[in-house]
């Protein structure tokens, strides 16, 4: 997964023109661990290749994008298409039902 901050949010997902997942998390959140773990999975197995997976800790250089995009509750995943959000996500998941998610947008 690639870290990004307030600061990389808008080169690295909203200026990219394919499709971006982003996980807003925060280090105290357990679903956010457990979430993280299975993004990691998939990211290092490669079982999306078109797709780019960041992580943005919305306490530690995130907050400003997070209550830009409104989010509320952790762990928040949002699927952006050329810079766009097209789909989000709230609370934990299984991988199965992650990836069902996922394949609805990029297939």
């Amino acid at each position: 997964m690639l870290p990004i901050t307030d600061q990389t949010f808008a080169a690295k997902v909203e200026k990219f023109e394919g499709v971006a997942l982003v996980d807003f998390w925060a280090e105290w959140c357990r679903p956010c661990k457990v979430l993280k773990s299975t993004l990691e999975d998939i990211y290092q197995n490669k079982l999306y290749p078109e797709l780019k997976i960041f992580s943005l800790n919305i306490e530690d250089g995130g907050m400003e994008t997070a209550t830009r995009y409104g989010i509320r509750s952790i762990p928040t995943l949002m699927i952006f298409k050329s810079g766009k959000v097209i789909g989000t996500r709230v609370g934990g998941i299984q991988k199965n039902e992650l990836m069902d998610w996922i394949d609805s947008y990029i297939k």
